[in-house]
């Protein structure tokens, strides 16, 4: 199942489901859990026979190879699967990250924009009586565009340099 997510996941980041990975994980503890127990309770079963005068466990001595074999194999497979699925949650987080970062740098920018423009929007709106610029002809119209001219400059800047590339 893990590489079936894996797969999933560099086809279609977007509908990616975590729970899916929270699940695969939630049953990968429990299958390293009972492999646990298994080498546990094989490693005392070998001990007993050992240590044990009178029975006669010849016939068991292999398969209690083969079963801690089986148990020493499962605790490694869920190892290997457990560090895949580790991988597969820190690729997700990396992509969210990205993705907020993306927005953030957005965000930015256009507060960057605005902010100058908000700035002057204050200053004009301020009630004085003596604001040379308000007896202009065409003030109001040569402000918009200077505001205008303004933000389109920030914009333009900021592709410039690479702020607004989109991966």
């Amino acid at each position: 199942r893990a590489v079936e997510m894996d797969n999933e996941l560099d086809q279609d980041f977007q509908n990616f489901d975590f729970e899916d990975l929270v699940e695969a994980k939630d049953c990968l503890l429990n299958v390293l859990s009972v492999a646990e127990e298994q080498h546990g309770t094989i490693d005392a079963l070998s001990a007993a026979e050992k240590g044990s005068e009178g029975f006669n466990f010849s016939n068991c001595c292999a398969a209690l190879s083969v079963l801690e074999a089986h148990a020493s194999s499962n605790e490694r497979l869920s190892s290997r699967v457990d560090k895949h699925l580790n991988e597969l949650r820190e690729r997700i987080m990396a992509h969210r990250e990205d993705n907020i970062n993306q927005k953030m740098a957005l965000l930015t920018i256009l507060s960057a924009v605005f902010m100058p423009l908000t700035l002057l929007t204050g200053i004009w709106g301020m009630n004085f009586e003596s604001m040379p610029e308000l007896e202009m002809k065409g003030a109001y119209q040569k402000a918009l565009l200077g505001m205008l001219i303004l933000a389109l400059c920030m914009v333009y800047a900021f592709q410039r340099a690479g702020f607004t590339a989109h991966p």
